[in-house]
């Protein structure tokens, strides 16, 4: 937890926090239950690996509700989400896919090993409070993938690897600023000056 502290929680002061309320929670439990062909939160915690995926999936699809909500740019589609629960969490902006990565308090963020996308990270807080941390680069992940591959060779051949370059964030403040910033050439970029 002191590693995560350091990386993450230290910077803080840089988040937007988004919260989210209880309706729209709880509409996440309804959807992945009727998803898996589930009546109800006891139906959901004998499932084999029930209450896992519900906490995944939640994590995701809230962090998406939060950025949506902060943004105030629609792009999570119910409809499609209620009829098949895997989805694609990104969001296009200025003409540029950004895939969007929520995790857990007290988890790094797990980025695959061949992206190939900037990336908005996420922090679910608690149950209804989202921190949105800011805007990785293409350029910044694959500094800290070599960085944290040289760190730790035995990681290479995995699929994910974890983020823990938060310092390194290219943080915003409304939507405006973040078109902003995919428009700045990528040598100016703050975090790889």
């Amino acid at each position: 937890m002191k590693e995560y502290i350091q990386n993450v929680v230290t910077h803080r002061k840089n988040y937007i926090t988004i919260h989210l309320n209880r309706n729209v929670v709880s509409h996440s439990y309804d959807i992945v239950l009727k998803s898996l062909s589930l009546k109800n939160l006891n139906d959901l915690r004998d499932r084999d690996g029930g209450v896992a995926f519900h906490n995944r999936f939640s994590t995701q699809f809230l962090g998406d509700l939060a950025l949506e909500n902060f943004l105030k740019v629609k792009f999570v589609d119910w409809a499609s989400i209620q009829k098949e629960i895997k989805y694609t969490s990104q969001i296009k902006i200025s003409s540029q896919e950004i895939s969007i990565n929520s995790s857990n308090y007290g988890e790094f963020p797990l980025i695959d090993n061949k992206v190939d996308k900037p990336i908005i990270f996420i922090v679910r807080k608690d149950e209804q409070n989202f921190w949105i941390c800011g805007y990785a680069s293409l350029i910044l992940l694959k500094k800290y993938k070599k960085e944290y591959i040289n760190n730790f060779p035995e990681e290479k051949k995995k699929e994910q690897i974890k983020f823990t370059g938060f310092s390194d964030l290219i943080y915003f403040k409304e939507l405006a600023e973040l078109e902003n910033i995919l428009l700045l050439p990528k040598s100016s970029y703050p975090s790889l000056l």
